[in-house]
């Protein structure tokens, strides 16, 4: 019966029922032409012809084998982002309109691990790899690197405060003065 592979896939063929076997017309992407199970590899959909053959010759069968080929999804997880530690980012990914499931490992900090493009923020700076498959279960991966920036600055914490309305440090208040920003 019918084949179907993924591109770039191979698929081991297998006739039975003759004592000799030999592959012939279409023959590209067998590894072997004179065997029972040979292996194809074809680039697009091909139909194998196979001849079997009694031990004397006398007799044969022909049969036609396709083989199917899907193509892989395509795929594009976006360009390697900077983002501020904590920051909520949305993902811009890409694909082809046959994709049916996305996987995205690892899951840290990611809305969801397997949606097409997922919010991160992100706590510390992550290599994300995403896989899209078809409904033939035919898959491709694509990675994009998240790099968490941090805000360096002095932070200001007051040891005390006097809450008499004098006008001097009546509020409690935390302040930072911001210099760089650092990668983490």
């Amino acid at each position: 019966g019918p084949t179907e592979i993924c591109k770039g896939s191979a698929a081991q063929l297998n006739a039975t029922g003759a004592d000799s076997y030999l592959w012939i017309n279409n023959v590209a992407g067998l590894n072997n032409t004179k065997i029972s199970n040979p292996v194809a590899k074809p680039e697009a959909t091909t139909s194998y012809t196979v001849v079997g053959y009694d031990q004397y010759k006398c007799y044969s069968d022909t049969v036609v084998i396709p083989v199917v080929v899907h193509p892989l999804p395509v795929l594009n997880a976006g360009p390697d982002l900077e983002v501020l530690i904590a920051s909520a980012n949305a993902l811009q990914v890409t694909g082809s309109s046959d994709i049916v499931r996305w996987q995205w490992t690892p899951a840290d900090y990611l809305s969801c691990s397997n949606c097409a493009s997922p919010v991160v923020t992100p706590l510390a700076s992550t290599q994300y790899v995403v896989t899209a498959t078809t409904i033939h279960n035919c898959s491709a991966k694509d990675t994009i690197n998240i790099k968490a920036l941090c805000i360096d600055g002095n932070v200001n914490i007051p040891s005390a405060f006097t809450p008499n309305n004098d006008g001097l440090n009546d509020k409690f208040i935390i302040s930072a003065n911001v210099s760089k920003v650092i990668s983490l």
